[in-house]
């Protein structure tokens, strides 16, 4: 499995994870909806375009399904790439995509539950054959940093694509595709190359003054897509009541500030 460049994240991002003066809260729904059912209705057609549209889903989620597989446990003599393949295979081949309907909820959930089922029927698999399994479970016992390295591979290279994904969203948002590429370095990814401002403020025939604004917006924004595309990853209830007295709005910021933490100590 490639490794892949690893986006670095600065202080102000990893740090201020709550709501910010002018920042949107949790409840505020960005333009990045990452599963748009436009795209799910083209999977479900035939033709060019339900190829073209289930390779789209696929390039967007095959990193969730492998960081799905390292979080929920996999059997040792598997590779998370080997089953996400796996997982992957029995979707098409089942054409499971076709009995997708948005009124039994969302993609997202639909998937991660998927793949509980699937690493579930795996694990019974690795259970009931119990030929060699003695042998396989002394050698991860002996050699535990093999499979937890795997594992934070498998993390860090689910959240530099939730990274990646979240500036390339960004883009898609800007007015100004190529404005945006020559401020896209103050942000955190693996584009970041922060330079003196005077330079570029003359460049782009604007006073240092007025950049720093715009690429202080610019982060404003990126925490925003970042924070919805991590919820957009967590697969919550709408309908579970929170065990303290937070509001369901709260309990959803908690739960995105723990994941952007986990996203922050990978990436740094």
């Amino acid at each position: 499995m490639a490794v892949a460049s690893r986006p670095k994240l600065n202080s102000n991002v990893c740090r201020r994870t709550g709501n910010t003066a002018g920042e949107g809260t949790m409840t505020d729904r960005t333009d990045s909806n990452p599963t748009r059912w436009t795209l799910i209705v083209r999977a479900q057609g035939i033709g060019t375009d339900q190829r073209q549209a289930l390779s789209e889903l696929i390039e967007q989620y095959e990193k969730f399904v492998i960081w799905l597989i390292c979080r929920r446990g996999h059997p040792p003599d598997r590779t998370p790439e080997e089953l996400k393949q796996e997982f992957l295979l029995g979707v098409l081949r089942r054409r499971d995509i076709d009995k997708l309907d948005p009124a039994f909820g969302s993609f997202r959930g639909w998937l991660s539950t998927a793949v509980r089922r699937f690493m579930a029927k795996e694990w019974r698999k690795w259970f009931a054959e119990g030929s060699g399994r003695h042998a396989t479970t002394i050698a991860i016992v002996e050699y535990p940093d093999e499979s937890a390295s795997q594992d934070a591979l498998c993390a860090r290279e689910f959240y530099a694509h939730i990274v990646r994904l979240t500036l390339s969203r960004l883009r898609d948002e800007a007015r100004d595709p190529e404005r945006f590429d020559s401020l896209a370095r103050f942000l955190p990814g693996p584009q970041m190359d922060i330079v003196e401002l005077a330079p570029l403020a003359r460049a782009r025939g604007m006073t240092p003054n007025a950049l720093a604004s715009a690429i202080c917006t610019l982060r404003v924004r990126f925490r925003e897509f970042l924070r919805q595309a991590i919820l957009d990853t967590l697969d919550l209830d709408p309908s579970d009541r929170p065990l303290d007295d937070s509001s369901p709005e709260q309990a959803r910021s908690k739960a995105v500030d723990a994941e952007l933490h986990e996203l922050c100590r990978h990436l740094q």
